[in-house]
């Protein structure tokens, strides 16, 4: 019983610090019933590595006590794992769409509670895929495993709303102010129609989709663009 938030960390300064906590205070409250904000306040005199990159995951558990009481004794933790983070859109995600409905978080917050994304990831990298396109029961596209999925379609740019499960990430949020995007209800036939897609995420940033299922998708121009964008604004700045 968790909720996590990951920080991209760049050369030793953490992107989007403030927004990662604020949504780490939220899901406490709404999924744990706990205010977090202490725990984030420690958080901000982490000592990160200096002049490496990685990411940060910052956790908050339901800690000890009775499965059928309430939190009261929650405990958190951080855990930097060196890695990096892209600075480009690189080659292309090869992509598929997972068929079989997985339930989506509560709220769409990030929780412990990994295992069906981590699952359709598995798969779809035993097919050769790089990601996988994940769908609820009602149809509706949620996201991709481990990132949000943005679609450029008749020369709009959407992404699934938040109702369907998506997660409230902060790069999707960039992407909406920034570009102003249309948060709506996707299903699989709109992905597979789609002109674009990119995945976002705070390791890859924004990350353009080369293939769907085997199909090559011909046009990256909007892609391209954002990911300038944001690689000037944010990994830049």
């Amino acid at each position: 019983m968790s909720v996590f938030e990951t920080v991209a960390i760049r050369h030793g300064r953490p992107l989007f610090y403030e927004e990662h906590l604020i949504r780490l205070i939220n899901a406490s409250e709404q999924l744990l019933s706990v205010d977090a904000s202490s725990f984030c306040d420690a958080a901000k005199s982490l000592a990160l590595p200096e002049g490496e990159s990685g990411v940060l995951r910052i956790y908050v558990t339901a800690g000890t006590g009775s499965l059928t009481e309430e939190c009261a004794n929650p405990n958190a933790f951080a855990l930097f794992e060196t890695s990096e983070i892209s600075s480009g859109m690189g080659q292309g995600l090869s992509v598929t769409i997972e068929r079989s409905p997985v339930l989506p978080a509560p709220g769409g917050w990030k929780t412990g509670n990994y295992w069906s994304n981590l699952r359709a990831l598995q798969s779809a990298k035993r097919e050769g895929f790089d990601e996988a396109v994940l769908i609820n029961p009602a149809g509706e596209v949620i996201s991709c495993a481990v990132g949000n999925i943005f679609c450029v379609m008749n020369g709009r740019l959407v992404t699934p709303a938040l109702s369907s499960g998506a997660r409230n990430g902060v790069i999707r949020d960039w992407v909406l102010t920034h570009a102003g995007a249309e948060e709506t209800l996707l299903s699989i036939d709109d992905v597979a129609q789609a002109d674009e897609i990119f995945v976002t995420n705070s390791r890859i940033g924004i990350a353009m989709v080369s293939t769907l299922d085997g199909r090559q998708l011909l046009s990256t121009a909007y892609t391209r663009r954002l990911a300038a964008d944001y690689r000037e604004q944010i990994l830049l700045a």
